[in-house]
């Protein structure tokens, strides 16, 4: 394939599973988790055994649409799924220590795929997709056999998936709230680009890192987010949930701030400081949306939060492309970095004007 036909590829099925991420979160409300996780794994593992039989684009552009829009249905259903379950069990405290855990089985298995997945490519190319899959067909098997906590849902209908949608909407949105959307779209949102696109390989190049040598990295940084999950419970005790994903997001800018600037090989100290920040930030914002969502809109507000981290990935990656083509990645990098610290002064600013007001609201966020 052309780059003109990889940047095509990239742009529809990236807007696919974006539409998708909007009313995935509300189907799952209506119609149950469990469903909604079942179809998702499916259209993942199908998603990626297509890609390992293509012998066309459109079959590759097949393949990573069924991938992608799986994986937006996804969103939100399997997080609200445990949490109903731990919630009806009393031990909802738990959830922290659960989400730490999940993500760090996630890193797991990606430090494993750099090492599996080169394996199996070198054997034949289109092994990698085709065990992928069905990897995931045996996840959707384990899905089928979990038990969902009973609730009393309304009849899917226009009418009510169109309310589901406003007022799952509404609670990420809500006064106190608002500042945890907002994290998500500009720090969250940032770390989401860099991680996923092509912002992450054109920064270790910069700094004369090969591809053998990003696999090698990419591996080591990824041991250290999963070993800083571990704290992640801890850190939250003890810088408080608003302070510290300030302080987190303050280590991202400053990560990004350093990238800019020529410095060789610590520059792999900056690309740390953003991947394991990201590691973090997204589970932190996890547990204050699952704890403030009620059960009955959890899995919508959710979706409404992963929307909202990916947005500035439509801006960020053909504009990181455009400026590297142009050897100008540094200015983008400040300016990612300029963009970050702007978006704490906005919320250390709201603070104090709500401080000044006397006001709080629940979890100490002044309001």
């Amino acid at each position: 394939m052309s780059d003109r036909q990889i940047g095509i590829l990239d742009g529809l099925v990236f807007g696919a599973g974006l539409i998708t991420e909007i009313p995935a979160g509300s189907l799952a409300d209506l119609l149950g988790r469990k469903n909604l996780l079942r179809v998702g794994l499916l259209m993942v593992a199908l998603g990626s055994i297509v890609q390992g039989f293509a012998h066309a684009y459109l079959h590759i552009l097949l393949g990573l649409f069924l991938f992608t829009v799986g994986m937006a249905l996804i969103s939100g259903a399997d997080d609200a799924l445990v949490y109903d379950s731990l919630e009806s069990e009393g031990t909802a405290s738990r959830w922290e220590k659960v989400v730490a855990r999940k993500y760090q089985i996630m890193h797991t298995v990606i430090i494993l795929s750099y090492l599996v997945g080169g394996v199996l490519y070198a054997v034949h190319f289109r092994l990698p997709f085709i065990l992928s899959g069905l990897g995931v067909l045996i996840a959707f098997f384990v899905a089928s056999s979990l038990k969902e906590v009973a609730a009393i849902r309304e009849k899917l209908s226009i009418g009510t998936y169109a309310k589901q949608n406003i007022e799952g909407m509404k609670y990420i949105l809500r006064r106190h709230m608002w500042l945890y959307a907002f994290m998500a779209l500009v720090i969250v949102g940032s770390g989401y680009a860099f991680d996923v696109g092509i912002i992450k390989p054109l920064v270790l190049d910069k700094f004369g890192f090969r591809a053998n040598s990003q696999a090698v990295i990419n591996a080591v940084a990824g041991v250290i987010a999963v070993v800083a999950l571990t704290q992640l419970s801890k850190l939250r005790k003890l810088f408080g949930e608003k302070l510290g994903l300030i302080t987190l997001a303050i280590i991202m800018g400053g990560g990004f701030l350093a990238a800019s600037f020529p410095i060789g090989a610590f520059g792999i100290l900056a690309f740390l400081a953003i991947y394991v920040v990201n590691g973090l930030v997204e589970p932190w914002l996890n547990g204050i949306v699952q704890h403030e969502a009620p059960s009955s809109h959890r899995a919508t507000t959710l979706s409404t939060l992963a929307l909202l981290q990916k947005l500035p990935y439509v801006l960020l990656a053909p504009l990181a492309g455009s400026l590297s083509s142009g050897g100008h990645l540094s200015f983008f990098l400040a300016g990612v970095s300029i963009s970050i610290f702007l978006a704490i002064g906005v919320l250390l600013l709201f603070g104090i004007l709500s401080r000044s007001k006397g006001r709080t609201v629940p979890n100490g966020i002044t309001d």
